[in-house]
């Protein structure tokens, strides 16, 4: 085998519009549905006529591991075949490249291991097969061929027998009968699935899911059009589709297209074979799915049934309703049995997809289901045990009605002191002492917590220390007034004026400087918190909550209350319920209304207790949604087992209303929102 430097900028241009319409020809052909025999002698001529050599051979092995030619042209003219000598020579070159599975080139005069059968230089291409060599192909070329011209001609062989292989791989499965049978059977399964169901939704999902394990393929899309929209309905392997990524929006102008010319539309790895006005959708998606192969197909609604008046509608007469999109992301070969099968995947899916959205577009379809059900279930024996039913149940429905029980109104909250403060942070500062714990028992003014602010600090100590200088100063100036008498008349007069006038500003310092200062004492001694209550510190692990953190002014610190005063209860009652809580006020005349709850810690007792206070206004809570906080006045020793913070369930008595309404209620008012 020849080995050469890389060929010239022109013969390698010239090699490359050579070889690429040949290597087009026989894609297409390694694609299309023609026998064996066929494609191997166009495949043959095909690669002469694109390299200039004389005479081509396709080789094959058969079952006995024999040589023998499959396909040849022009090899008489060659006349080695009369010859045994040349026949064994050519034969041994031919064996090693099928031995070893390379590609090698042999001429005249380049000192290679082979001797040639001709004068002609050979190029040699082992033919692939499920990674198996099972021939090889053969070209005779002149010997007039420049190196650089050989390696470009290699390049074209190992090309096409590529492709030769690829279509002895989709024959193979295309003619085995064990192929065949086991497509036809899951064949029948996905129709069987595809007509099982007449929601759209259930079609679609089993038309792509089930139709891309028929396919072998690595997507299936299905797309339904709905006036001048086109929406992704079902994606293989996806249960939720986002319908603004740049991919879904991609393949819904793609498909879009598609169905408006009613015709397939294929992309296999070349753009010759998309309509120009396609190109930029099929390019646009392209470039976001990564796909090597794609195969749109439009669904058409199912033909008439001809007639004598009329025939059977052309297909592109109609207007299709959906497309199904197939794709490869590693192949681009679209061989005629995937192409004939999608078509026929394609045919089903449109049927079981048209029938499924018609019959979902009857108008009131579950009404109608409903009474057809009922009806079924009235023929016969069944009427009578029917009437009877709806008897007693009328009856018991009227008795529900006319018998009188009590309607409350529940709540949930908790059980909590009456007489309850908090204690907030009077300034800025540090809490830097703590003299009571959580769960002690305090009275009025007892000290609770001491806060520190440094800068009120040394705003304290800058006063009095300004405080300090300037009663020296007036120590000072009266002194010096005392002194006056040694002068003169005039200089006496006028000192005097001066130390007055300085005695009397300092007179006016002095004072408001003391002032400053008892407001700022007052501060510092609000900055220790006193109880305002008599009662119980009820914030929990208050150290760990307090002690050397800074707190804002206003911040709630701690909570008292008192356990020996009278209980309540806080409860939230939902702002649709308080209607029947004012009309039972208004009825009875008082806002006091009798109420019943149970304890979270003791369910298995019922307390008493009477509607004290309702607030003027709604609020919102994360779980009732809007309420009104209520509150309810209990006895307090009519509760042994009192918790502060105790979940409590209390019911609101609101007057006598009919059992129905007690019972069903509920229904009724949901009713009367929803359609009002």
């Amino acid at each position: 085998m020849t080995t050469t430097t890389a060929p010239p900028r022109s013969d390698a241009r010239t090699s490359a519009d050579r070889s690429a319409p040949a290597l087009r020809a026989i894609e297409d052909l390694a694609v299309s549905d023609v026998a064996e025999d066929r494609f191997f002698k166009q495949f043959l001529e095909l690669l002469l006529e694109a390299s200039g050599g004389e005479a081509g051979v396709v080789w094959m092995l058969d079952q006995n591991g024999l040589v023998a030619v499959l396909s040849e042209v022009g090899l008489d003219r060659l006349g080695f075949a009369h010859d045994p000598l040349a026949y064994q020579r050519n034969l041994d070159g031919l064996l090693e490249v099928l031995r070893k599975g390379e590609a090698a080139v042999h001429a005249p005069g380049d000192g290679g291991r082979m001797t040639l059968p001709t004068r002609h230089a050979l190029v040699l291409v082992p033919v692939p097969y499920r990674r198996r060599t099972v021939g090889a192909l053969e070209l005779f070329l002149p010997a007039t061929v420049s190196p650089q011209e050989r390696l470009g001609l290699l390049a074209l062989a190992e090309e096409a027998c590529a492709l030769a292989g690829r279509y002895l791989d989709w024959r193979e499965d295309s003619g085995s009968t064990a192929g065949h049978l086991e497509f036809w059977s899951r064949f029948e399964r996905f129709v069987s699935r595809l007509h099982q169901s007449l929601h759209p939704m259930e079609v679609a999902q089993v038309a792509v899911n089930d139709g891309r394990e028929l396919l072998g393929c690595d997507r299936v899309s299905l797309l339904v059009r709905r006036g001048s929209k086109t929406r992704v309905v079902a994606v293989s392997g996806q249960e939720r589709i986002h319908g603004r990524a740049n991919l879904v929006r991609a393949l819904r102008t793609l498909a879009a297209a598609a169905i408006e010319s009613r015709q397939s539309l294929t992309y296999a790895g070349r753009m010759d074979t998309v309509p120009p006005p396609l190109e930029a959708a099929v390019t646009e998606y392209l470039r976001e799915s990564g796909s090597r192969l794609v195969k749109v197909i439009p669904l058409f609604p199912p033909e008439a049934e001809p007639s004598a008046a009329h025939e059977r509608p052309a297909k592109s007469s109609r207007r299709a309703f959906a497309a199904l999109a197939v794709e490869r992301l590693d192949d681009s070969w679209l061989t005629p049995v995937l192409d004939s099968r999608s078509d026929l995947i394609a045919e089903h899916a449109s049927r079981s997809l048209w029938n499924a959205r018609s019959h979902h577009a009857v108008f009131l379809l579950p009404l109608w289901r409903m009474l057809g059900a009922c009806v079924g279930a009235l023929r016969g024996r069944t009427l009578m045990t029917v009437a009877a039913v709806l008897m007693v149940l009328a009856g018991i429905g009227g008795s529900l009605a006319l018998i009188p029980a009590t309607y409350r109104v529940e709540a949930s909250g908790t059980l909590m002191p009456a007489n309850k403060r908090e204690v907030f942070a009077p300034w800025e500062g540090e809490v830097v002492e703590l003299f009571v714990t959580s769960g002690q028992q305090v009275t009025k003014g007892q000290e609770l917590a001491r806060l520190r602010n440094e800068e009120l600090d040394a705003a304290i100590i800058s006063t009095r220390s300004r405080l300090n200088e300037k009663l020296e100063e007036q120590s000072t100036l009266k002194a010096e007034l005392n002194r006056l008498g040694g002068a003169d008349a005039a200089s006496r007069h006028n000192e005097e004026i001066r130390l007055r006038g300085g005695l009397a500003r300092t007179v006016i310092e002095i004072g408001g400087l003391r002032e400053r200062l008892a407001a700022l004492e007052d501060q510092q001694r609000s900055m220790t918190l006193r109880a305002p209550i008599d009662g119980t510190i009820a914030t929990f692990q208050l150290e760990q909550l307090l002690l050397h953190r800074p707190v804002e002014r206003g911040e709630m610190l701690l909570e008292i209350m008192d356990e020996a005063g009278p209980w309540q209860l806080e409860v939230q009652v939902p702002e649709g319920r308080m209607g029947h809580v004012f009309a039972a006020q208004e009825s009875a005349g008082t806002r006091e209304l009798p109420a019943e709850f149970v304890l979270g810690t003791s369910p298995e007792y019922t307390y008493r207790g009477r509607l004290a206070e309702i607030a003027t206004r709604s609020d919102v809570s994360a779980e009732a949604g809007t309420v009104v906080d209520v509150r309810i006045a209990i006895d307090r020793d009519s509760v042994p087992d009192r918790r502060i913070g105790s979940e409590v369930r209390a019911k609101i008595d609101c007057g006598q209303r009919s059992l129905f309404y007690v019972l069903f209620g509920d229904v009724v008012e949901f009713a009367q929102r929803r359609w009002w």
